[in-house]
């Protein structure tokens, strides 16, 4: 079987027309990662260097974002990346057994690339679909209810190197298992509304009202013009009590207010 043919970074020129694209910018860390690792298929330590000398980052910090998000890898992951959604669900519906028959069929061993370079086989947390599993990404696109058959039409795809973007659509189709959709998702509002009320709202200076006189303090020193239509959205997310993803609990709209 033919050696992997990686090469092992962008050029220095490759990497420096990235770089120009995002202005240099360290605050565009993540869009730069994910653009050399669309080119690559991974981000090389070589590339982790200059990336740390050009943006003036500790290598440190680079090695944080990539090893946080498990779309991004430093390590070669092949053309085609299939990862299996590993959790309680997918694994009742056998996707140990798929992932087993995949590997099989593409002969190479789960959690490594084959020996080509193409693809690449292993498990990734839940993909949210836990209602029509088993699931995989596939390059980072969704594939549910796989099956041994829907595994010999992927594993054909892989191996005639037919891009993911071209691969049926039929195979990405997600279905609406929704039984009970209730006050949120019954909702008659036109696509747009609650951005184009958002946009509009306009907010005279002075007349936003105060539960608690510690609220004044993060206004302090912002001109008037510049509490219009940010403050009423913030106001309005903070009534809503949203919530975002957290142990903690904290409301969406506390969160916001803090990083202002």
């Amino acid at each position: 079987m033919p050696q992997m043919d990686l090469s092992p970074s962008l050029s220095p020129t490759e990497l420096d027309d990235v770089l120009a694209r995002h202005r240099r910018d360290p605050n565009r860390l993540l869009q730069i990662l994910i653009e050399i690792q669309a080119a690559q298929h991974w981000i090389s330590p070589e590339n982790i260097d200059l990336l740390a000398a050009e943006l003036n980052l500790p290598r440190a910090r680079i090695d944080g974002v990539i090893g946080f998000y498990s779309f991004l890898h430093a390590e070669p992951a092949g053309q085609f990346r299939l990862l299996f959604s590993d959790n309680i669900t997918d694994r009742m519906l056998g996707n140990q057994d798929l992932i087993e028959y995949l590997c099989n069929k593409l002969w190479l061993e789960r959690g490594h690339v084959s020996e080509d370079g193409l693809a690449s086989v292993d498990t990734t947390s839940c993909t949210g679909l836990c209602d029509q599993g088993p699931a995989m990404l596939a390059n980072g696109l969704a594939i549910p209810r796989l099956t041994r058959e829907r595994l010999d039409e992927i594993a054909e795809l892989v191996l005639q190197k037919i891009p993911v973007t071209q691969w049926p659509a039929e195979m990405f189709m997600i279905e609406d298992n929704i039984r009970r959709s209730h006050i949120l998702l019954s909702n008659a509002m036109p696509p747009g509304d609650a951005l184009r009320v958002a946009i509009a709202q306009v907010c005279v200076p002075g007349s936003a009202v105060e539960a608690a006189a510690n609220q004044r303090s993060w206004r302090e020193g912002i001109p008037s013009v510049a509490l219009c239509a940010p403050l009423s959205t913030l106001e309005e997310i903070k009534r809503s009590n949203l919530r975002g993803r957290g142990g903690a609990g904290f409301t969406t709209g506390l969160k916001w207010e803090q990083r202002r």
